[in-house]
């Protein structure tokens, strides 16, 4: 389905963030979310990425997608209800800002954005008038009960007309993303299963083709004024937020697994 409107923003106007040059930051609780997720289902399924989009796109939240999403062996669209009821509160208290998504392949052995996909991608970038977005393609391989979970992040250069999407170094940090801990402290989106992360060990990602886990990094220099933000937040009570109807999708996402192309 064709995308008419999308988010402007999610609820308010900040300066229009410059493409990314850098690449791809997040926290082991976000990776291994995806990776949960995806081997939860045996058929394609995906979810969003909200952060702060700077030289280095950095994720404090992926989420999982809500309960009417329509997944199968080649397709999967988000549940759009469900993403307007995330997107408002995560603007809005936490000063973040939705830039992409991830979903799974699985096992079709399609690692790069299919045509569907940067089709997709390139109509949500145009109509809000952001200069890159960030999508995660997920596979799958080995045991049916245990599968290896292999990541490949990819950037969006919308500034660039036709620029193909590029592959995304990822710099894993050690432990939960402080965006999270905040959202389990205060008992938000109690249906995300926020701890879910935890059942899926390391040891079975992969980001893209390399052949071991990825390597956490320890620092704690990323966008202190966001960690400290949530910190600070952790303990008061949780804010309901109105989605602003007049602002909203009109349309469902979707990801499809044409050939790439």
């Amino acid at each position: 389905m064709v995308i008419r409107r999308l988010i402007r923003l999610f609820g308010r106007r900040v300066a229009a963030p410059k493409a990314a040059s850098g690449g791809l930051i997040t926290w082991e609780s976000e990776l291994r979310t995806i990776a949960a997720e995806s081997a939860a289902w045996s058929v394609e399924t995906g979810g969003d990425l909200f952060g702060r989009w700077q030289a280095s796109p950095t994720v404090f939240l992926a989420t999982k997608a809500g309960p009417k999403a329509q997944r199968n062996n080649a397709h999967f669209r988000l549940d759009v209800d469900y993403l307007r009821q995330l997107s408002e509160p995560l603007t809005s208290n936490w000063a973040l800002r939705y830039f992409g998504d991830w979903h799974s392949h699985h096992r079709l052995g399609l690692s790069a954005p299919s045509s569907g996909d940067r089709k997709r991608i390139r109509q949500v970038a145009a109509r809000n008038q952001f200069p890159g977005m960030v999508e995660i393609i997920v596979t799958t391989e080995g045991s049916q009960k245990q599968p290896t979970i292999r990541v490949h992040p990819w950037l969006y250069d919308t500034s660039a007309e036709n620029a193909e999407p590029l592959s995304l170094n990822v710099r894993v940090l050690a432990g939960t993303s402080p965006i999270r801990q905040a959202l389990i402290a205060r008992q938000d989106f109690p249906e995300q299963d926020l701890r879910a992360w935890e059942t899926m060990p390391l040891d079975r990602i992969r980001i893209g083709e390399d052949k071991n886990p990825p390597t956490l990094d320890t620092a704690a220099d990323v966008d202190t004024i966001t960690m400290d933000k949530a910190l600070q937040r952790a303990d008061r009570r949780p804010h309901i937020a109105i989605a602003r109807r007049d602002r909203l999708i009109d349309g469902s996402p979707s990801a499809s697994c044409a050939v790439p192309g």
